[in-house]
């Protein structure tokens, strides 16, 4: 499992082409907006079933591909993704939350949730009206 620790292990991967959103690894632009927690959470649950990562600060190009870095305001980042998930989901999963400042502006960055396969699995998303079961990925 791929987990970079610098804004240069991101910048790298992109130039080799290497970043593929698959079902244990999915890149996003942004947090979810404010009442759009649900997503994130659906995200968590499902990379639990195998284990994944969630990277935050890297969007989509014109075909798909997580290959635009687009630095997230970390201030505040961290505690809200384990709110959600800790909220969201029942019985939330273990998750790993680090923050990888921009080289040229510590305020912005990357934030990389680090999700390890669950031997609870699948978890419920509690978000919402229904309660939904994540077994696989959905895309």
């Amino acid at each position: 499992m791929w987990i970079p620790k610098s804004e240069r292990d991101i910048l790298a991967a992109i130039e080799a082409g290497d970043l593929d959103e698959t079902s244990s690894f999915d890149a996003r632009a942004a947090l979810p907006m404010q009442g759009k927690s649900k997503d994130l959470a659906v995200d968590v649950a499902a990379i639990a079933n195998d284990g994944g990562v969630l990277l935050y600060g890297v969007g989509e190009d014109e075909h798909g591909r997580p290959t635009i870095i687009s630095p997230i305001k970390l201030h505040g980042a961290k505690e809200r993704v384990d709110q959600i998930v800790r909220t969201s989901i029942s019985e939330p999963p273990a998750i790993e939350i680090h923050e990888i400042p921009a080289e040229n502006h510590a305020e912005v960055g990357y934030l990389v949730v680090t999700i390890p396969s669950s031997s609870r699995a699948p978890h419920m998303v509690t978000v919402g009206k229904a309660s939904v079961l994540w077994k696989k990925r959905h895309r």
